[in-house]
């Protein structure tokens, strides 16, 4: 696929609002799962997307939507410790 099958960062940042809403309030586990690991890819501003991903880890009632979400967190590095004690529970 190449540069076209390439998915950027870039390319993403107008979805991330939408993206983050579907994390939050999307019936769809399946939907709340793609969103979740579509932010990892997207370098959302941690302070948007930190508390809707740790809530996602916390709260959600599908076992692959808590994966999805822990995966994207480990995306911010640094910037992402304070999902660390969620992350460890």
């Amino acid at each position: 696929l190449g540069k076209a099958g390439m998915r950027r960062s870039r390319d993403i940042k107008g979805a991330i609002p939408t993206l983050l809403k579907m994390v939050k309030d999307e019936p769809d586990s399946n939907a709340r799962r793609a969103a979740a690991g579509a932010l990892g890819y997207a370098s959302p501003d941690p302070k948007d997307a930190l508390p809707i991903l740790i809530n996602a880890v916390k709260e959600d009632k599908d076992f692959g939507v808590k994966i999805a979400a822990a995966s994207a967190l480990g995306y911010f590095g640094p910037e992402g410790k304070e999902a660390i004690p969620v992350l460890r529970e």
